[in-house]
């Protein structure tokens, strides 16, 4: 018996990228699935003594060339297979803070001066965030959250010239969030 696995959900796109990176490692086709399902076990810290099983297991649920696969069916094949549990680490921000948030951030991008660097932009966004978030944002990741805006502004704050543009920023601030900030915008609170 393999022991329970946990990820966590906060992670989930990420190890699903993970799964494209390590798909493009291995040869392609058949030859190629048993190693890729080999690497991915050892990823997930399963014995070596048990992969072997589990490879063949594994492999006859999927198809043939995982290139054309959605990697989310991939996931669904090892959670069939193994004891796969998700920490559910997401916080979940209201659907009226959510909202709230997004037109702050629409805001600070439409009000900012092109003198103003993506620090004292970020700056302006933590604040916000940690306003309308409250105390359910972990404080601790703050440098985190500080640093990843702030990489995201440095490539695209001198594109927002116009609506369309700021409201694409907006987009990908808040979905970068749910990784950094372990925040899930628009999702309803878990009962306590």
């Amino acid at each position: 018996m393999v022991s329970k696995i946990v990820l966590r959900r906060s992670a989930r796109d990420s190890i699903l990228w993970h799964f494209h990176v390590l798909l493009d490692s291995v040869p392609e086709g058949k030859a190629g699935q048993g190693e890729f399902v080999e690497k991915i076990l050892t990823q997930f810290g399963v014995a070596e003594h048990r992969r072997e099983k589990l490879v063949a297991r594994i492999c006859e649920s999927l198809p043939d060339d995982l290139h054309d696969v959605d990697m989310t069916d991939v996931m669904r094949t090892f959670e069939n297979v193994l004891p796969i549990e998700w920490d559910d680490d997401l916080i979940a921000v209201g659907k009226d803070s959510a909202a709230e948030f997004e037109r702050a951030v629409l805001r600070i991008l439409e009000r900012r001066t092109p003198a103003q660097l993506p620090k004292e932009v970020t700056s302006l966004l933590i604040q916000e965030l940690t306003q309308i978030v409250g105390p359910a944002l972990d404080q601790s990741l703050l440098p985190r959250i500080s640093e990843a805006i702030e990489n995201l502004l440095v490539s695209n704050l001198w594109r927002t010239k116009d609506d369309a543009a700021r409201e694409r920023l907006t987009r990908r601030l808040l979905y970068s969030l749910k990784d950094t900030a372990r925040l899930e915008f628009g999702g309803e609170p878990k009962p306590d």
